[in-house]
């Protein structure tokens, strides 16, 4: 049988379109002792794209194809962003 341990840190994780922070906080005193903010190139270029294809759809005036574009950007975004977050926490 295990011994019991005392938790000395708490790290929390925030996950937004852009970026993943991270915060490591002292459990007992509750200090802030160090964060991370991780930036995800991938997905500001993905949705770049989507922006620019969303322009061009309607300078071409093809609004049909306009919510198939925001589905495939958010879907994307999405995804990518659970890859990340997942390996983030492991």
């Amino acid at each position: 049988m295990s011994t019991r341990q005392r938790i000395q840190y708490v790290v929390g994780v925030d996950i937004n379109e852009n970026r993943v922070a991270l915060a490591a906080m002292n459990w007992e005193s509750g200090n802030v002792q160090d964060s991370l903010v991780l930036e995800y190139l991938d997905v500001k270029r993905r949705r770049h794209e989507c922006f620019t294809k969303r322009r061009w759809i309607r300078e071409a005036g093809q609004t049909a194809f306009k919510t198939v574009v925001g589905q495939e950007k958010r879907d994307s975004v999405h995804d990518q962003l659970h890859k990340m977050s997942r390996t983030v926490v492991r």
